[in-house]
C-alpha cells in the first residue's frame, strides 16, 4: 500500500534579521535560511537541552556560525524556531493501521554506502524487533524503529529529512497503542486468534490459549519489566517458546499481555505484564 508523500515545505524558508548583524571581521548577516533536518543532525541537537539546544538547532539547520546565531534578536530567534517548527511537525497518516505494510516515498532519495533509497517499505513490526529499541528513546528510538522496520542501516535513515523519519516513526507507532480485548477477566480462558500467524522451528500457530495465570508461572517473569516482561509472559501462559513470541506482530502481543495483565489489577508487588 503506497501513499502519497505529505505535502510541507519542501524549500529552505527565509527569515529577514530586524537589524544586520555582524562579527566584526568584514562579515555582515542579515537573514538565516532555515532547512529541514535530517535525522542525524537532529540526533545531535537533541543531545542538549534547554536554549542550548535551540540554539544548536539554528545552528545546524540555519548554516551560520553559532557566534552570529547567539546574536540574534529576541524576535528574530523565535520567528527562526517557528519557520524550523514548520519541519519539525508529526506527519500524520492515513493509511488503515490493520494495512500489511506501507511504501512510503522519500521526499528526497538518500545515499548511503553505495545504496540508494528513494522508498521504505514498513511493516508490522514483531515483539522481538520493539525489544531492539525498547529501551532507547525520543529520536534515537525513532532512527532505531525504522532501521529495523525497514531492514536499511542507521547510517541510511539518519540521512533522511527530518520528516520522513517522522511519518515512518508515526506510522510504526501506532502499532504500539494497548487494545483491551472483549474477554471478560472472569472468563476461564481465552482463545485468541491471530492477526499474523507466526511460525517457529516446524511448529506454525494461527491462535493462542490463554488462561489466567498460576503464581508458579507468574514467578517465571517476576522482576522483568516492559516488553521482555511482555513476551515472557505470553510465551509462560500461551505454553509456545519464548521465540515464537517474539515473532508475534506488535498488536497480538499487545493484546494478550493485556488480557493477562488483567488479572493483577489488584495484586500486590510488581511483575505483572507491562
Amino acid at each position: 500500500m503506497e501513499t502519497p508523500a505529505t505535502q510541507l515545505p519542501s524549500e529552505a524558508i527565509t527569515v529577514p534579521f530586524r537589524a544586520p548583524i555582524s562579527l566584526g571581521n568584514d562579515l555582515t548577516y542579515t537573514e538565516i535560511s532555515v532547512r529541514e533536518p535530517t535525522a542525524g543532525e537532529w540526533l545531535e541537537v537533541t543531545k542538549f537541552t534547554g536554549r542550548e539546544m535551540d540554539i544548536k538547532a539554528l545552528v545546524f539547520t540555519g548554516g551560520l556560525p553559532e557566534p552570529v546565531i547567539n546574536k540574534i534578536g529576541v524576535r528574530d530567534f523565535i520567528a527562526a524556531h517557528q519557520a524550523l517548527d514548520t519541519f519539525l511537525a508529526k506527519a500524520s497518516d492515513a493509511s488503515d493501521i490493520d494495512a500489511t505494510e506501507i511504501t512510503i516515498p522519500l521526499s528526497c532519495s538518500v545515499d548511503f554506502d553505495g545504496q540508494t533509497c528513494a522508498a521504505i517499505t514498513l511493516a508490522e513490526p514483531t515483539a522481538g524487533q520493539w525489544k531492539a529499541w525498547y529501551d532507547l528513546t525520543g529520536v534515537a528510538a525513532d532512527i532505531a524503529a525504522v532501521s529495523i522496520v525497514a531492514g536499511i542501516p542507521e547510517g541510511m535513515v539518519q540521512r533522511f529529512g527530518l520528516r520522513d523519519l517522522n511519518r515512518a516513526a508515526a506510522w510504526i507507532g501506532r502499532f504500539l497503542a494497548r487494545k483491551a480485548s472483549d474477554s471478560n477477566i472472569d472468563d476461564a480462558e481465552f482463545a485468541m486468534p491471530l492477526r499474523r500467524p507466526i511460525s517457529f522451528g516446524d511448529k506454525a500457530y494461527t491462535e493462542l490459549l490463554l488462561r489466567e495465570p498460576t503464581a508458579a508461572q507468574w514467578k517465571s517473569w517476576d522482576g522483568m519489566s516492559g516488553i521482555a516482561s511482555d513476551i515472557a509472559a505470553v510465551a509462560s501462559i500461551a505454553e509456545i517458546p519464548i521465540g515464537a513470541a517474539e515473532n508475534m506482530g506488535l498488536r497480538d502481543l499487545n493484546q494478550a499481555a493485556e488480557w493477562i495483565g488483567r488479572f493483577f489489577v489488584s495484586a500486590p508487588g510488581a511483575g505483572a505484564p507491562s
